[in-house]
């Protein structure tokens, strides 16, 4: 499926749609050619990174992998006047900073994870390192499919490896 669709019609003005990818497959983004406008669905949150996790339909999946790619296809596109209406959250400007801002905060924990899988370690083990808070019984499951993402993409570039413990957990560590 391509990325983008040009030149659709929509109450009155045009947009191009650009898919987005990671916290959801074929994130439809609307981009306004009529005036700088763009919603952004969940694609784009103004304060946090949307969620972008692994689930149980795709174990192996690269989620965060195919979101950074995303955030970096949306950014040429993007410009600092673009008013961005999100999925939660007030609608705010400075579209390029943003989609910057969240790449970055995924860079930082994806090398903190780096130092921490030193020594083997599951998903879960890694919350201290990816959040850098406690976990409630609520956000749990939102957080483990977010660090499984995390564990995933390292996995994908070769840089981890995984081994079955006793528990039944994959217990992760960077490669030799």
């Amino acid at each position: 499926m391509p990325h983008v669709r040009e030149n659709s019609a929509l109450g009155g003005r045009r947009w191009t749609v650009r898919l987005g990818s990671g916290h959801a497959p074929d994130q439809a983004t609307l981009w306004c050619e009529d005036e700088p406008l763009v919603i952004a669905g969940d694609q784009v949150l103004p304060s946090i990174s949307p969620n972008v996790g692994v689930y149980a339909t795709e174990p192996g999946a690269d989620p965060l992998g195919d979101w950074l790619e995303s955030c970096a296809r949306l950014g040429t596109h993007a410009s600092p006047d673009q008013l961005v209406l999100p999925g939660h959250q007030k609608p705010f400007t400075g579209l390029p900073q943003r989609l910057q801002a969240m790449v970055s905060s995924h860079r930082r924990a994806l090398d903190r994870l780096r130092a921490h899988l030193a020594v083997p370690r599951s998903a879960a083990e890694c919350f201290p390192v990816l959040y850098r808070r406690q976990i409630s019984a609520a956000d749990y499951g939102l957080a483990l499919v977010e660090a499984i993402a995390h564990v995933n993409y390292l996995n994908a570039a070769g840089e981890i490896s995984g081994e079955l413990r006793g528990d039944g957990a994959i217990a992760w560590k960077m490669r030799d």
